[in-house]
């Protein structure tokens, strides 16, 4: 399994990628925990994984006094078409194949902010695992523990032949770049 992170703000910033990778599962020292039973995605319910994720990350959130984060439509859009990107090119990248950042793809797919962070995911058939591996990386973490954040999008792509069979993205934004009060 690999995971990839990045937290990309507006205003010029590019798709860089100072993350972690592994090819391996993450062991948590101590972060919170996600305590979900994933539906399966194989079976169709991919709006049932993107609840679970959402409700994983929310938990979260909410042990640590952050505000819950809602899942908004473009966003969405944005996270499947990339993931689509990845499961195509067989890697994880915050660089589009066109060049595009998270940002980019965002305000693309009709997201009004630019502060857009990202979080990438291959290999993982558990979403709940998968929250939990983000929450055991320090940059994965920052990116689910932004104060400022208020929405989500979650993508899914799927391809039994690739080495890695699922590739995850993950975008938690703002409309704005202020930190909320």
């Amino acid at each position: 399994m690999r995971i990839l992170a990045v937290v990309a703000a507006a205003l010029g910033a590019g798709a860089g990628s100072a993350a972690a990778q592994s090819n391996g599962r993450l062991s948590a020292t101590a972060p919170p925990q996600a305590s979900l039973s994933a539906p399966s995605f194989a079976s169709g319910d991919a709006d049932g994984v993107t609840q679970t994720i959402l409700a994983a990350i929310n938990d979260i959130r909410r042990a640590q006094g952050l505000e819950e984060l809602k899942l908004d439509q473009s966003l969405m859009q944005a996270a499947a078409r990339y993931a689509g990107d990845l499961v195509h090119r067989e890697e994880l990248s915050h660089a589009g194949a066109d060049g595009s950042a998270p940002p980019d793809r965002a305000v693309a797919a009709g997201y009004p902010g630019r502060y857009v962070a990202e979080n990438l995911a291959a290999g993982y058939d558990d979403a709940v695992l998968m929250v939990n591996d983000w929450m055991a990386s320090p940059s994965h973490r920052a990116t689910i523990l932004l104060d400022r954040a208020s929405d989500l999008g979650v993508g899914l792509a799927v391809d039994p032949s690739s080495e890695y069979r699922t590739f995850w993205t993950l975008l938690i934004a703002s409309p704005t770049i202020g930190v909320r009060s």
